[in-house]
């Protein structure tokens, strides 16, 4: 941006809304919109205003008021005031679409504002349900880390591809979706340590207690009635108390169906995808628990699916704590 020399009393074309006599400024927008602006709130909202409007400015006409040529068009510095000035006189624009989300970020990192980049960040988490693809390679972009975080994970899911002339894949760095293919396959390897808890005390299952212990707990503790083969895991806490990780004795048909949907979803495209893997392995352990005549008499709906409630919790924190490894993480931690 530049001071002009040129002062506001030729005949401007004002924005509708920014355009009151008693302002101390005009900014002139890259396309000839003129914006009549309070300095004081321009200084509060961003140390970047605040230090070029301290420096001394073009002696102007007392009916006349300093004008500053932008290098933004008129919609940019439109977004910018509505974040900036109070809401009892004007709302925030919404930032509903990628676009808007760019448009937002780059203001916020150029002029300094906080508030208004986490208003993109949030805005781009949104948008990631529906474009993970899109919005992880802006957020790599302008250095969003939550918003890199959800489209990451969203990327996890069944989604609907971009098209590859997207722009926005040309403004981030081929690295950054190396990045990305480096996060689907460490929380690939997350999701498998699930079946490590036979052998694993690190990997002990904890995740039961994310549900009632009612059925579910009947369902995984000895029956000294029952005459299904049994598999020994380690659990911690959970249902069994406090303490260290210790060897309980499971049904295994139980072990076969949770055995069967980390395996399936493993080898999937989407790990979020839990449903189909989930009920394919029901279909295998159901051939054997009624083999047993004691565990038929079970309410085996509700046992499945209380452990497919806690094992799709499970699925997604192990997700949850896989982070992407991005340079511009990494230098803010």
């Amino acid at each position: 941006m530049t001071t002009a020399g040129e002062t506001s009393s030729s005949a401007p074309t004002f924005d509708a809304l920014f355009n009151a006599p008693d302002t101390e400024l005009v900014l002139r927008s890259s396309d000839g919109v003129d914006f009549a602006v309070h300095k004081l709130i321009l200084q509060l909202a961003s140390p970047v205003f605040r230090d070029m409007l301290s420096l001394p400015q073009p002696s102007t006409p007392a009916s006349s008021r300093p004008v500053i040529s932008m290098v933004e068009n008129a919609p940019s510095l439109r977004l910018l005031l509505h974040f900036i000035y109070p809401r009892t006189f004007c709302e925030a624009l919404p930032l509903s679409s990628i676009a808007d989300v760019k448009r937002a970020a780059a203001l916020a990192g150029k002029y300094d504002i906080q508030f208004m980049r986490e208003a993109a960040e949030m805005a781009l988490v949104l948008l990631a349900d529906d474009l993970p693809d899109i919005a992880y390679a802006v957020a790599w972009r302008y250095e969003l880390p939550i918003a890199l975080h959800a489209a990451a994970q969203r990327h996890l899911g069944p989604f609907r591809a971009a098209p590859l002339d997207a722009p926005e894949f040309d403004e981030a760095p081929a690295s950054a979706f190396k990045r990305l293919e480096h996060f689907s396959n460490t929380a690939r390897k997350r999701v498998e340590g699930l079946l490590l808890a036979v052998n694993d005390p690190q990997e002990a299952f904890c995740w039961i207690k994310l549900t009632s212990p009612t059925r579910l707990t009947k369902a995984v503790t000895d029956d000294p009635s029952c005459m299904c083969g049994r598999k020994r895991v380690y659990f911690k806490g959970a249902i069994f108390g406090p303490g260290a990780p210790s060897k309980q004795s499971v049904p295994i048909w139980w072990w076969r169906c949770v055995h069967a949907t980390v395996r399936i979803i493993a080898q999937q495209r989407y790990l979020l995808s839990i449903d189909d893997p989930f009920d394919t392995a029901v279909t295998i352990a159901q051939e054997q628990v009624l083999q047993c005549p004691q565990c038929r008499l079970k309410n085996l709906s509700v046992i499945f699916e209380a452990t497919r409630y806690c094992l799709r919790a499970e699925i997604k924190r192990r997700i949850n704590e896989v982070q992407v490894d991005a340079p511009f993480i990494r230098k803010s931690a």
